[in-house]
């Protein structure tokens, strides 16, 4: 701790040292670790002018070191002064022609400025020269121009070169999934990071990318097994957690992935978002008790999230506590006025509790809101239906199909247009519906019970039947 409190204290002084030379146009003398310090603090405050400033006071005293120029060169980079930064780095090239890393910085440059082929004459050159200990930098170097030509492919086969060579090479695991992705390589990638762990066998990375590879061929429980496995050999590696509890909720194993998005918060802690996690799993399991205790944990963390309030008006359904859920929408639609999905689970709860006027702007809400998803218009139409509101059931179905198309809707038009005593009309559309998808028709006769005793529109659903 000492130590570090002096260090502190002896940048400050350095700070306040340069500064006051400067202001009082005294000539700048320093050396040149001091420089490095200064630059390097004035990048973690994210003052890039500075820094530059810096590094030009020390190219005026140490005009032939290469690094002075690199530093600057990496800085108007990081600027998007692409023009400027391959000024200097061709400076940095006449003091020292060899360095390796100013040979692969130069290929960003090229890069950002468009110039893939130059990068691309550049890297094999440079591939020529090097020294096999640096043919992993070059690959991965490699990598990104492929990148940048969107060949996904080859993009991979240089990492996999990387990777090949040098098992634990961080980048290269972090890219390849990108390019695994693009390219469709999954079996490809499987075999090499199998081939990697069994070098590497602790290698949390690749059996990350391992899991990834399993679950898009459909693997999923080798998936799970390799997401394990990636938090298990680094129990500090969030996204292995995270990762496999999600895989475990899509296949419905909900118990593991509660487990799992239970050890990820004991272990990383105070994430909303986990806590969101957990409470979607004791939901599941119905267990909403323990879920809305969760929620509210997850709503003290963060006040303004609408999706925790969305859950525990859900869970406060199912207890059928409808005034506290729609108290809970109301807040997660304050938050987020354009989730359909909030306004439809608000309607219900009116629907439930007999508040019909305020169901039907609800519903009216979630179909204008998810107006290209079938679902909200049909049971808002089912619902004007039930309420006897046929002429305004038939207008929104004609809304909705400038939309969106679903047999139901095809259904619930049948049915409108037989309440407004359009039966032959009705016959049309319901023989389209039972054509598109004949397991509904019972859908059908919820909506108009009485249906039953009209024996010529039941005559007519038999023979639509076939």
């Amino acid at each position: 701790m000492a130590n570090r409190t002096k260090l502190k204290t002896n940048l400050q002084n350095l700070l306040v040292e340069f500064e006051t030379m400067k202001l009082q146009g005294n000539v700048v003398f320093l050396e040149e670790k001091s420089y490095h310090d200064l630059i390097d603090l004035y990048k973690s405050e994210s003052q890039i002018k500075k820094a530059i400033e810096v590094v030009d006071f020390a190219l005026v005293q140490y005009q032939f070191r290469y690094d002075f120029y690199f530093l600057k060169a990496k800085l108007l980079f990081d600027q998007q002064d692409y023009n400027g930064s391959l000024s200097l780095i061709q400076q940095a090239e006449k003091i020292s022609p060899y360095e390796f890393e100013i040979q692969l910085f130069k290929i960003q440059i090229f890069l950002h400025l468009g110039k893939i082929s130059k990068a691309q004459e550049h890297i094999k050159e440079i591939e020529q020269t090097c020294s096999k200990s640096d043919l992993p930098e070059v690959y991965l170097t490699e990598a990104s121009i492929f990148e940048k030509m969107s060949d996904f492919d080859t993009m991979f086969q240089s990492l996999k070169k990387t990777l090949l060579l040098d098992p634990t090479h961080e980048d290269a695991l972090r890219q390849i999934w990108e390019s695994v992705e693009l390219s469709k390589n999954f079996e490809e990638s499987i075999f090499l990071h199998k081939h990697i762990i069994d070098q590497t066998p602790y290698n949390s990375l690749a059996w990350y990318n391992l899991g990834h590879a399993y679950s898009c061929v459909g693997e999923y429980e080798f998936a799970i097994d390799a997401f394990e496995y990636s938090f298990i050999t680094d129990p500090m590696f969030e996204d292995g957690y995270l990762d496999c509890a999600e895989l475990c909720f899509q296949l419905k194993n909900y118990e593991k992935a509660l487990s799992i998005y239970e050890e990820a918060d004991e272990r990383f802690g105070f994430d909303s978002d986990i806590i969101l996690n957990i409470a979607h799993c004791q939901y599941n399991l119905g267990y909403f008790d323990d879920a809305e205790i969760c929620l509210k944990k997850a709503l003290k963390l963060d006040p303004y999230y609408d999706e925790a309030y969305y859950l525990l008006a859900n869970c406060y359904l199912q207890e059928e506590k409808f005034a506290e859920a729609i108290k809970a929408l109301n807040k997660a639609i304050y938050l987020d006025d354009t989730r359909e999905e909030y306004y439809h689970t608000l309607a219900r709860c009116y629907v439930s509790i007999s508040e019909f006027r305020k169901a039907k702007k609800f519903y009216h809400n979630a179909a204008i809101k998810g107006s290209e998803q079938s679902l909200y218009w049909e049971e808002y139409a089912s619902f004007l239906i039930k309420l006897n509101l046929f002429e305004e059931a038939y207008l929104i179905i004609d809304e909705a199909e400038q939309h969106t198309y679903s047999d139901k809707l095809q259904y619930c038009k049948a049915a409108a247009l037989y309440k407004l005593g359009k039966k032959k009309t009705s016959l049309v559309i319901l023989e389209e519906a039972i054509t598109e998808n004949p397991d509904n028709v019972r859908f059908f006769h919820d909506l108009i019970p009485e249906i039953h005793h009209d024996l010529e529109i039941q005559a007519a659903i038999r023979y639509f039947l076939g």
